[in-house]
């Protein structure tokens, strides 16, 4: 398994090689968000955004993984693998969006009361649903490009966070990372980060992928005994 260090560099390449497709598409999907923007009222417009995020980020991983495929890909493609994993997508962004919506209403109460159960309850809860967070960050990759169904992706991601723990916590603060310092430009954020984010979460879950089955080999093993 090759370090985080390594899996940067080879992101890093993989992003520049494909920098126009991947730009291209999150553009599209800025697109798709924007009525969010302009047209939907302010409470509708999160649930918009949020419950569209997880399809949307499916799409790129599908989008990215048949580039390096060598398949051309174009807005065909994007809308086939949207057709695909919409109602994947959809179930992991009701998932996540429900464990968020813990930690935001445990707050809540804690500023209604301002008591110092409740204050405790609320960083509990906080710390719990960030790890469940940090260990789906392997979901989606396992999902799209290795054909688990969406269970089985969420499973073994959170297996993969308890069997190498330290290495999925140096992937996620990886991740958190280039999104603060992208999310400084905003422009940046709104059209590199998720093609970032795809290319990097692709190749780290390939990374632990070869570690934990080695029947699952990748090109970025490939890569390392190139290098």
């Amino acid at each position: 398994m090759g370090s985080l260090t390594h899996v940067l560099r080879m992101a890093v390449k993989e992003f520049y090689q494909h920098i126009v497709l991947l730009v291209l598409l999150s553009l599209l999907c800025v697109v798709i968000l924007s009525p969010s923007f302009f047209l939907i009222p302010i409470p509708y417009s999160f649930v918009y955004i949020v419950l569209l995020l997880g399809p949307l980020q499916m799409v790129l991983t599908y989008s990215n993984q048949q580039a390096l495929e060598g398949e051309k890909v174009g807005i065909k493609v994007f809308f086939k693998g949207l057709k695909t994993y919409f109602w994947g997508g959809l179930c992991f962004s009701v998932a996540a969006s429900f464990f968020i919506f813990i930690v935001i209403s445990s707050w809540w109460y804690w500023g209604q009361t301002e008591s110092y159960p409740t204050f405790v309850l609320a960083c509990f809860q906080t710390y719990f649903v960030s790890m469940i967070l940090v260990s789906q960050i392997y979901t989606i990759p396992l999902y799209v490009k290795y054909k688990h169904s969406l269970k089985e992706s969420m499973l073994l991601s959170l297996k993969l966070l308890i069997k190498y723990p330290l290495y999925t916590l140096g992937a996620f603060i990886q991740i958190l990372s280039l999104g603060v310092l992208l999310a400084l430009t905003v422009v940046g954020f709104l059209f590199l980060f998720p093609g970032v984010y795809t290319v990097l979460s692709h190749l780290l879950t390939a990374n632990i992928v070869s570690r934990f089955d080695p029947s699952q080999d990748t090109e970025l093993t490939l890569s390392s005994s190139e290098n």
